[in-house]
């Protein structure tokens, strides 16, 4: 089996972060809390993954601020974890069964349960989002003609 990128977004408005709890009829840890994300799919660029996902899952649209927050495996996954900022709180979930905007790691305790080892992301976000350290998604969306230093 080839190993499949799954990207993972904390989605972050106005000092908040968005939760969703996943469908009842999900394959993977049916009705837990979880960030929302989505595999990568072939000849997509991580940025393309992400905006497409974030739209997709939330009907959000991210702003150009990313950080990334870590990286984790799960079965035949590879799995990338990207706080990113969002332009509006106003959420459409597609396929998740609920959803939440919590501003703290006791905040989203609360919700039960949730994938084991979710807490982490958040962890990391709550720091990231105090560093303020942001990237441009632009420097990462790297195309063949930016990766190749083809001119």
């Amino acid at each position: 089996m080839l190993p499949n990128l799954t990207l993972t977004f904390v989605l972050e408005y106005e000092g908040a972060f968005l939760v969703v709890k996943r469908a009842d009829t999900e394959n993977h840890f049916p009705g837990q809390w979880a960030f929302p994300g989505g595999k990568c799919e072939v000849g997509e660029t991580v940025v393309d993954t992400l905006r497409r996902e974030i739209q997709e899952e939330t009907s959000l649209s991210p702003s150009d601020k990313y950080q990334l927050l870590d990286a984790y495996a799960f079965g035949s996954s590879t799995g990338l974890c990207f706080l990113m900022q969002v332009v509006s709180a106003d959420v459409r979930v597609t396929d998740a069964s609920d959803f939440r905007w919590v501003r703290s790691l006791e905040e989203f305790r609360q919700l039960s349960p949730r994938i084991p080892g979710v807490d982490n992301h958040l962890v990391a976000a709550v720091h990231a989002l105090q560093a303020g350290h942001w990237s441009s998604l632009e420097s990462l969306q790297l195309t063949p003609e930016k990766y190749l230093n083809q001119e």
